[in-house]
């Protein structure tokens, strides 16, 4: 049987995510005079893109961890789930005060964060498992 590396038990990635999960819940539930950014123009969707890479990074672990999907697979998998957790985060901000939410901008700087984040996380397993179950050497 093949040995588990200590950081693939997937209750590490899933509590991570649950608490991104919650953190994401209670930012987006901030009325809008609570909420400060940088004075920067477009400092939201690199908040928004920053926050997503987080969790596209956190749900390709989780992901990788309960299913050997090849990278494609994966990333596929991770950019539809932070589209719909995008979606839902755009939704939740219609209903707190202060805040438009709906924004294409806001859910664009999502999936594109939470995919970048999957491909970060494919680059840095690519090169651990490399380095911790190096190839075998062939005959002759």
């Amino acid at each position: 049987m093949k040995e588990r590396l200590p950081f693939f038990h997937p209750a590490i990635p899933a509590v991570l995510l649950a608490g991104w999960l919650a953190g994401l819940w209670l930012v987006s539930s901030l009325p809008g005079n609570d909420v400060s950014l940088p004075p920067f123009p477009h400092a939201d969707k690199i908040a928004h893109f920053g926050y997503f890479l987080g969790g596209g990074f956190l749900l390709a672990w989780l992901i990788r961890c309960l299913r050997p999907l090849s990278a494609w697979k994966l990333a596929a998998a991770v950019f539809f789930i932070i589209a719909g957790i995008g979606a839902a985060d755009e939704l939740h901000q219609t209903f707190t005060p202060g805040r438009t939410g709906g924004d294409p901008g806001d859910w664009l700087a999502d999936v594109s964060g939470g995919f970048a984040g999957a491909w970060i996380f494919l680059l840095i397993y690519a090169l651990v498992t490399r380095t911790t179950h190096p190839p075998t050497p062939t005959g002759n």
